[in-house]
């Protein structure tokens, strides 16, 4: 790669227009805080919707990664040579999976 004059003039500018948005960004929280009372408090209320959404959370992390009985029972299925494989309910799983991160 060849460094040209105009290569590090193009350099320089992006090096300024980063250190002018970083010095507007500190400018803009001094300000903010400036402007806020110093004895203010801040509040979050937090909505029962997203109240029910961390309780779901906390249940779906309070259940086990994997299902022991249904890996013991696919684990002696295959040693038997009695596990068979479906592709077509495969395909159709990844395909609903898929529309349904889709659409969410």
């Amino acid at each position: 790669m060849r460094i040209d004059k105009t290569t590090s003039q193009q350099a320089e500018l992006l090096k300024q227009m980063k250190t002018a948005d970083t010095e507007r960004a500190q400018e803009q929280q001094s300000h903010e805080r400036a402007e806020k009372p110093s004895g203010a408090r801040e509040s979050v209320e937090i909505s029962s919707r997203a109240q029910e959404m961390k309780s779901a959370r906390d249940a779906l992390e309070a259940q086990p990664d994997v299902r022991a009985e249904k890996v013991e029972q696919v684990k002696s299925r295959i040693e038997q040579g009695t596990y068979q494989v479906n592709g077509s309910q495969i395909a159709e799983k990844i395909i609903r999976d898929s529309l349904f991160n889709f659409m969410a």
